[in-house]
This record gives structure tokens, C-alpha cells and sequence, in this order.
């Protein structure tokens, strides 16, 4: 077998989504319409709240960043009760999200949706060191690796993003210098483009002037989607931070008694339920809902007990307790020391306000085992009319994974990322026309990702990243732009 199709075989024998998607000779605009009809199924579904606390929050979330026509739009396009929650702190990083990030833009104007600004929520509970490099900026010009420049300090890789403070410009300037020393991958001319960037968005002292790294990502975010098409001004990207929504949301469903936040809290059987169920890799569903954050902007794992403590362990030995009445718990909330997770942020956000989520290839695996999870938790606790509404809820909306844009890179092609579509630019005909791609081809071109995630360190073929650039330049060349 070629090496690249031994390579993208390994692949689809690790996740069940690539392996589905990798054969489907559906094309990106067929998926677009099966995603659509998974949001209206799971609307039919009813929902235990009506969601416009959702839409009201993200609004005035974009409307203080941005501007009330921003806020508007927002509103509009999250009636259509769908979200994209594959980002992590934003698509700046990883060539893949972003792509997904205009992939679910050209959803929402497929579902009706006409307004210039695309919400997604960017999870930013997450280290600045993680598989698309949150440390600092990614670029895509070599045909050897994905090229990084970091802006934060190696220090700070286990800080998570949301309790990061933003950078300066002397990090800035810093991060310049790395693409010039010895051994660099970066061109010149390479170098120039992303330095006037930097010079340009980054050091902007608006921007300059945010005291957190996430609310300095969803502006730099948004001056760069301004620059990517020639004649199509519709597709601006809003990386809304999840957790700014979430902890709203979780600190008003502690209040309300009928809400599943606070079953799963002060409801004593259903605390023992959860504790009694667990996922596949051993995790208790009371592991899953609230991270603490210690001094160091490092996470601590939590744990609900049937008791109702919520102790918490992280780095070396440390360990802490937190109080869970609801005024202790809202005022910790409150105050970041602690922080709605993964799990929890799916209670609200999909299973209680009925907005499908549609991420990445492991998102779309999980999220039904959590539903399912969730679902068995209240069964034993003989909850079951808590179940009757989210219980077949579609949670296999898949978004972020194929790749459709291919740029230039020595003599291979690789994914193309924000700096380089920033840079080339292309039309609004040219992306609609990519949406004729079938699901197949845009997974072998995406496999530099999925190859990077699936794929263990030791496991990796050496050369991988060339092997991809060389096959996609030989099979692929009429997507480059």
C-alpha cells in the first residue's frame, strides 16, 4: 500500500468518524444539508428551555467587544439553535478549526441566515499547550511541519486560556525573532507578511490594551476574517468564549430547581447516580462538571461526591475543597476559581436549551455517550421525566475535520490557516464552488490533523507531515489558491 494511504488508513481504523467520512462520496454541501436536517430533528425534539438566554448572552458579549450590528447578527444566527464547539480559544491556530469555522458560516447561510458576523464558541477552559498551539500563532508555508511562533512564555503552557492574561508588545516582538533563528522554516518573505500582521492587528493598541488573552483572540480573530475573501464581506468570524456564556448560564440554573445543574447538584439520588456512572476510560460523570483553577492559572480536577463535597486535585499534591452550597458555589463561579466544564457546558448549552453542538471526530462519539450517560444517571435515580426531551437528541453533528483550501508550500501543498488565507485571499464563487468537494478527498486533505491527533507520538511514520504535502501537490493541485 502507498504511504500515504497507509497513513490514512491507520487513521480510519482509530475513529469511527474519520472512518465513515473518509469513504463518503457525499460532497461538503450534502453533509451541510444532513446537519441541517439533524438541527431540525432535534428542534421538533422541543427543548426544556426556550435558549433565548443563550442568544441575549452572546449578544452582549459580541455588542461590548464589538458592535450592536455585530450583536445583532449573533442573535439572529443563534435562533437557529446550532453551534459549532469544535474550536478551542479560537481558529487561529489550527488550520483545520478554521476551515470548520467558515464550513459552519456557509451552514448558517444555507439555513437562512443573512447576516455579515459568525458566532462560534470557542472553549477556552483548555491549556495554551495543545495540539493547534495556543501558545502563540500557526502558519502554513513549510512542507516539512506546521510552523509555530510563540508569543507566550513556555512557562505558561498548563495556564489555561481563559485565566491568561493578554499579551504585551515586547511578547510580540519576541515571537518575531523566533522566525528568524537558525534553522527556522520561515521564508523571508514568509517572515515579512506575518511580521506587518503582527505589526498591523496583533500590536493594535486596542487589542494591545485587553487585559485577557481569549477577549484579545476574538478581536484579532475578527479584524483577520475582514481580509480573507475579495467580494464577499458575510463571513466575519466571532469567537465567542464559551465560558463566558456558561458561567452565566450555570450560575442562573443553580437557582432554578427544575434545571438539570441543579438536580445533578442538590438532588441527593441523582448525586449517587452520577457518581455510580461512568464513562469508557473509567471517569465518573461527577468528574466532568466544574474545573478549579489554582494560582498558577493551572486546572484542578473536581469531583461532585453523593454527599454533595466537591474536593479537587492538581498539580503535584494539591489539594483543595470547595463549599457547593449555592452561594458559595455562585460566588466561586463568580470569581473564576471555578469554571464550568465539558460536561456541564453540554447540560446547559444542548441537553436543557436544545442547541445541537457540531465539532470535531471525537466530539461527535462522546457527546452521544454523554447524553446516554446522562440519561442512564437519572433513570437510576428514577428521574425519568428529566429525560424526555434530550434522551434521543442527535448528538453526531460532525463540522471540523474536513479540509477544502490548500495553499502553496515548497513542493507540497498544505492546509491553508488564517495568515495564509489573509494573504492570498480568494472569492466568494471560489469557496462556494469548494462545497462540490466530496467528504473523501477533504479528509485525505485534512489528514495532517487528524494524523497529528489520532496517531501516537512513538506511532508516527517518520516524514509524515512531507509525505501528506507531497501526495496532496500530486492528487490535489486544483485547491490550492
Amino acid at each position: 500500500m502507498p504511504e500515504f494511504e497507509t497513513l490514512f488508513e491507520d487513521c480510519r481504523k482509530l475513529n469511527k468518524t474519520v472512518d465513515t467520512f473518509g469513504r463518503s462520496d457525499k460532497t461538503l454541501a450534502d453533509h451541510l444539508n444532513d446537519l441541517s436536517g439533524i438541527v431540525e430533528k432535534n428542534i421538533e425534539k422541543g427543548s426544556r428551555k426556550d435558549g433565548t438566554d443563550v442568544q441575549k448572552l452572546a449578544a452582549d458579549y459580541v455588542a461590548k467587544r464589538l458592535s450592536d450590528e455585530a450583536a445583532s447578527d449573533v442573535y439572529d444566527a443563534l435562533s437557529k439553535r446550532v453551534l459549532t464547539t469544535a474550536d478551542h480559544h479560537g481558529g487561529l491556530f489550527s488550520a483545520q478549526a478554521f476551515q470548520g469555522d467558515l464550513y459552519f458560516g456557509e451552514l448558517l447561510k444555507r439555513m437562512g441566515y443573512k447576516g455579515r458576523f459568525t458566532p462560534l464558541f470557542s472553549f477556552s477552559i483548555v491549556e495554551l499547550e495543545n495540539s493547534t498551539y495556543g501558545r502563540g500563532i500557526c502558519a502554513y508555508e513549510s512542507p516539512d511541519k506546521r510552523q509555530q511562533i510563540p508569543i507566550h512564555p513556555k512557562r505558561d503552557l498548563n495556564r489555561m486560556v481563559t485565566v491568561t492574561k493578554g499579551y504585551d508588545a515586547e511578547m510580540l516582538e519576541r515571537a518575531k525573532i523566533q522566525m528568524l533563528i537558525k534553522g527556522s522554516t520561515f521564508s523571508r518573505e514568509q517572515y515579512k507578511y506575518i511580521s506587518k500582521v503582527i505589526d498591523r492587528i496583533y500590536k493594535d493598541e486596542k487589542i494591545l490594551s485587553l487585559e485577557r488573552y481569549a477577549d484579545q483572540i476574538f478581536m484579532i480573530g475578527e479584524r483577520l476574517s475582514g481580509e480573507y475573501f475579495t467580494d464577499d464581506d458575510s463571513r466575519h468570524l466571532c469567537y465567542t468564549e464559551a465560558e463566558e456564556i456558561t458561567t452565566e448560564l450555570f450560575i442562573k440554573d443553580l437557582k432554578d430547581e427544575s434545571s438539570l445543574i441543579w438536580h445533578i447538584f442538590y438532588d441527593e439520588e441523582v448525586r449517587k447516580a452520577l457518581d455510580d456512572t461512568k464513562t469508557e476510560d473509567g471517569l465518573k460523570l461527577s468528574n466532568l462538571l466544574l474545573r478549579g483553577v489554582d494560582a498558577k492559572g493551572r486546572r484542578i480536577h473536581t469531583e461532585l461526591t453523593p454527599d454533595g463535597n466537591l474536593p479537587g486535585a492538581g498539580f503535584g499534591d494539591q489539594r483543595v475543597q470547595y463549599d457547593t452550597d449555592p452561594d458559595s458555589l455562585i460566588n466561586l463561579v463568580k470569581k473564576r476559581k471555578l469554571i464550568p466544564a465539558g460536561f456541564a457546558e453540554a447540560v446547559m448549552l444542548f441537553f436543557e436549551r436544545g442547541y445541537t453542538w457540531l465539532g470535531g471526530y471525537f466530539q461527535s462519539i462522546y457527546l452521544t455517550k454523554w447524553r446516554d450517560l446522562l440519561k442512564e444517571a437519572f433513570e437510576k435515580a428514577g428521574k425519568t421525566d428529566l429525560t424526555r426531551l434530550f434522551k434521543d437528541y442527535d448528538c453526531t453533528g460532525y463540522i471540523s475535520g474536513p479540509v477544502y483550501v490548500l495553499n502553496e508550500a515548497g513542493d507540497g501543498l498544505v492546509s491553508t490557516g488564517p495568515l495564509e488565507l489573509s494573504k492570498i485571499k480568494m472569492t466568494g464563487s471560489a469557496f462556494e464552488e469548494r462545497m462540490s468537494i466530496k467528504m473523501k478527498d477533504a479528509h485525505k486533505m485534512g489528514l495532517f490533523e487528524i494524523y497529528l491527533d489520532l496517531v501516537a507520538g512513538e506511532a508516527k511514520t517518520e516524514g509524515w507531515y512531507r509525505v501528506i504535502a507531497k501526495y496532496l501537490r500530486d492528487n490535489y493541485g486544483e485547491y490550492a489558491i
